[in-house]
């Protein structure tokens, strides 16, 4: 297992990844489960260093022709800066691919007051 970059012999009996709901299943799952496994991968406790550095930078950047616009994409991800905020995950689960910039506007609204009301409580 360790030629895969998987820290532990059998990292998915690890309790805090048994806990995690299925985040793709048949393509079902829940924004609070894919915000967990997401967590669970920023914290470089279900996938090692090695991975983290291999996913952590697209292959190649080029125009998406579904999407309209110009992205980086690789490893199965579409890259997008964002601002970094230490501690917080936001997840936007939709069910559907949108073309386009459909779902952005509602994505920055969503994200912007996210931040206020974190910002607000500290």
């Amino acid at each position: 297992m360790k030629k895969y970059g998987v820290k532990d012999i059998v990292p998915y009996n690890d309790p805090k990844i048994l806990e995690l709901p299925l985040i793709s299943c048949m393509g079902i799952g829940t924004a609070e489960g894919f915000a967990k496994a997401v967590r669970q991968v920023f914290e470089k406790k279900l996938i090692s260093e090695e991975v983290w550095n291999l996913l952590s930078r697209p292959t190649t950047t080029e125009e998406d022709i579904v999407l309209s616009s110009v992205k980086s994409f690789g490893h199965g991800f579409t890259y997008e800066q964002h601002p970094v905020h230490k501690g917080v995950i936001i997840v936007m689960l939709r069910n559907g691919l949108r073309a386009g910039d459909d779902g952005a506007a509602e994505y920055e609204e969503i994200s912007r007051t996210i931040y206020q009301i974190i910002k607000g409580s500290r």
